[in-house]
């Protein structure tokens, strides 16, 4: 695993991962400190990068990967466990429907 997953259902090759506002650079809810502002700017961006690359190794690896802002957890956790409920039924029947 890399990227530190936040969730990880490996029967069904699924990664979860929830994403601070602040720290992955939320549209909405993001912002650069006025202080050291050139450093946090970096960083964010660096953060953002790096989560694409992990986005990126999860997916050509074949596992379903799912990423929430922290602010949707906050707003809505029913629609973030149903998403989640979702995939999971969905690959179950993916497999079962292999199997035959």
């Amino acid at each position: 695993m890399i990227g530190k997953p936040d969730i990880v259902i490996k029967k069904y090759k699924i990664v979860v991962f929830i994403d601070s506002c602040f720290w992955h650079g939320c549209k909405e809810h993001g912002h650069i400190p006025k202080s050291n502002s050139d450093y946090w700017a970096e960083k964010i961006e660096k953060n953002i990068m790096r989560d694409n690359m992990v986005t990126s190794f999860y997916k050509d690896a074949g596992w379903n990967i799912i990423r929430f802002w922290e602010h949707q957890i906050k707003q809505d956790l029913s629609i973030v466990i149903e998403t989640i409920t979702n995939l999971i039924e969905n690959e179950r029947i993916k497999q079962k429907n292999e199997q035959l």
